[in-house]
């Protein structure tokens, strides 16, 4: 009987820890209308949001109260949000790479006097410039107010 109580008292304690860590996190709630999915992004996070009438903001954001963030000093309710993209640090970094090899690349092919391998190296250079500029987009997506309702959690 005392291993039983020792267990269970264990088990709530620790889920209780838990629900306080997990409880205490600042951020933005993202749910899915069909409420199959919810994301959370945690504050301080890189975001790139459009609003409503057409502003582009991005940047870390930080949580001013229930309704509001702000983006580099800029103010923004979280019901004119239209749009939200996370913008990861290493996707940036990555993608910057890539399209600095690729342009070498074809800059390379484009003026070296060497035939059919250098069209051929131009062109992988292109590519890779391309590759660098929409699949980093395409991989990140984006989390739109026709799909997804946010809230903000303090």
């Amino acid at each position: 009987m005392r291993l039983f109580t020792l267990v269970a008292f264990l088990t709530l304690f620790v889920f209780g820890v838990n629900q306080t860590v997990f409880a205490q996190e600042k951020g933005i709630q993202i749910e899915h209308h069909k409420g199959k999915r919810v994301k959370f992004l945690k504050e301080n996070r890189r975001i790139k949001v459009f609003t409503e009438d057409g502003n582009k903001y991005k940047g870390r954001y930080t949580i001013v109260d229930n309704e509001t963030i702000e983006i580099n000093g800029s103010l923004i309710k979280i019901e004119d949000i239209e749009v939200i993209r996370k913008k990861d640090l290493i996707v940036s970094i990555v993608k910057g790479a890539v399209f600095g090899f690729g342009t070498v690349l074809f800059v390379g092919g484009i003026t070296s006097t060497g035939g059919i391998g250098a069209a051929i190296v131009a062109t992988f250079g292109a590519f890779l410039n391309v590759l660098a500029m929409t699949i980093p987009e395409i991989a990140i997506g984006e989390l739109d107010n026709d799909r997804w309702s946010y809230k903000i959690i303090n």
